[in-house]
């Protein structure tokens, strides 16, 4: 799935109004049968840790562990 992976969680944004919103290329490919629904929720996940982190597994692991409370 090129480009459903990218690290920017809220996709591209288009000046019109309303016509873009954060995760609208997921849920295109959701709509589209593309990827289901668990796929794109664990893409955003994937998307959103990565967006705040970055490539850093130890700040990704304990933001991970603050979210699920176990600090």
């Amino acid at each position: 799935m090129v480009g459903l992976d990218d690290p920017y969680p809220l996709g591209e944004m288009e000046s019109a109004s309303q016509s873009s919103y954060p995760g609208k290329i997921l849920d295109l490919a959701v709509e589209r049968k593309i990827i289901n629904k668990q796929e794109a929720e664990a893409m955003w996940e994937e998307n959103v840790i990565r967006w705040l982190c970055g490539e850093n597994v130890e700040a990704q692991n304990k933001l991970r562990a603050r979210i699920l409370n176990k600090h």
